[in-house]
């Protein structure tokens, strides 16, 4: 897999137009999928990356990826407008499929060398950028001007997003008794879940 900037830079010194895309492959627990925010596939297979399916019309990718201190805890969507059912199904079991899950986040450089007659742009490198967690997979639907939209979108965080986050868990008189041994506050814990009356006295 090529570096961030190597293709860009040697593209620029012979002058070529250079422009920068992004690419996400998401980790799903059924298979992998990789996407880009162009359209149509993207076959990078040559450069050390995936084969992407892109987004680009239907579809995107977060616009901007910080490279400084600040990628530490930015968020990235990535918007799956339009795609196949499986999409659909990883959604419904998002649980299983998506919660957890690696996406790895790539920059994809591309060049147009016009000195050599050649406008079409032609990728030039695809370098892993970062690697994010997957975590929640919302549908978005409803009535939108000219037609109805539907969109599922895939919300990823930085590995260490959990860490900012207050440790939880449920009550139960187990727990309890294994931390604080004849402690009597969750003895009645199990009395609330099944709501039945209680009586307390002096």
């Amino acid at each position: 897999m090529s570096s961030i900037f190597t293709g860009a830079i040697e593209a620029a010194i012979r002058g070529d137009t250079v422009s920068v895309m992004l690419g996400a492959r998401l980790n799903f627990t059924s298979g992998a999928a990789a996407y880009w925010n162009g359209i149509g596939p993207l076959d990078a297979t040559a450069l050390g990356g995936p084969v992407f399916t892109g987004v680009g019309a239907l579809g995107a990718i977060s616009d901007t990826i910080e490279i400084g201190t600040q990628a530490a805890t930015e968020q990235l969507t990535l918007t799956l407008s339009g795609l196949d059912v499986s999409i659909l199904a990883k959604m419904e079991n998002q649980e299983n499929e998506v919660q957890g899950r690696r996406a790895e986040i790539y920059y994809l450089t591309f060049a147009s060398d016009l000195s050599a007659g050649r406008p079409e742009m032609s990728l030039v490198s695809c370098a892993k950028r970062r690697t994010l967690i997957m975590d929640q997979m919302p549908l978005e639907a409803g009535p939108v001007e000219g037609g109805h939209k539907v969109a599922i979108s895939v919300i990823c965080e930085p590995l260490l997003a959990s860490k900012n986050r207050a440790p939880w868990a449920f009550l139960t008189n187990t727990d309890q008794q294994r931390r604080y041994p004849g402690d009597r506050v969750c003895e009645r814990v199990q009395q609330l879940i099944q709501k039945q009356s209680m009586v307390f006295s002096g």
